[in-house]
């Protein structure tokens, strides 16, 4: 074969690779970038005190029902459909809402007794912004919590906690910012209950 004939079958040899690294690119797209990961931060400074808690209350884990139970940021489009749920693909809580609302909680229980007397049972009933128009969203948090007696001297305490705020900004930051507000909102609530229901 001629030095003509090796030029030649290289360049179709070249051009077929680069045709197989083409459709290989197009076969296997991409991987999509990891999502950015959230918690609730520092509690606020300027919080209520639990120094007026009553002494002898253990903390549960947090319940939620089945879809509140992921790392997902879900928002609802109340302008369009306010039957349609979706979640952001690049943000995500570093843990399910539930049990990040037990640590936010449990930080402000440190001194209480792991097996107290009363046990203080909460569920994370609604967590999510909800858009009202393209540029104006609003979040919403909802606790349920039960104080009970485990000596069985007192009915058991009952409060649902509910916190509709303005997000800071109608996407993915502004339901991060205002859900972690509207928890501390929540958690602000029940402090101030709790001596009250025991």
């Amino acid at each position: 074969m001629t030095m003509r004939g090796y030029i030649g079958m290289y360049r179709l040899f070249a051009a077929c690779l680069l045709a197989l690294m083409l459709a290989a690119c197009s076969v296997f797209p991409d991987t999509p970038p990891r999502p950015e990961l959230h918690d609730f931060g520092a509690p606020p400074a300027d919080g209520v005190e639990p120094s007026g808690l009553p002494g002898g209350i253990a903390l549960r884990e947090a319940d939620a029902p089945m879809w509140l139970r992921g790392p997902e940021i879900r928002y609802r489009r109340a302008d369009h459909d306010a039957t349609m749920v979706g979640v952001y693909t690049r943000r995500q809580w570093v843990a399910p809402p539930p049990t990040l609302l037990t640590a936010r909680l449990s930080a402000h229980l440190a001194d209480s007794e792991h097996n107290g007397r009363f046990h203080l049972y909460l569920e994370l009933a609604n967590f999510e912004q909800v858009f009202l128009s393209e540029d104006d969203a609003v979040v919403r948090a909802q606790v349920r919590a039960t104080l009970l007696d485990t000596a069985g001297d007192r009915a058991p305490r009952r409060q649902l906690f509910s916190v509709e705020r303005s997000a800071p900004s109608a996407d993915g930051a502004g339901a991060v910012k205002g859900l972690v507000a509207a928890v501390d909102e929540v958690v602000e609530d029940i402090l101030r209950w709790l001596p009250n229901a025991e």
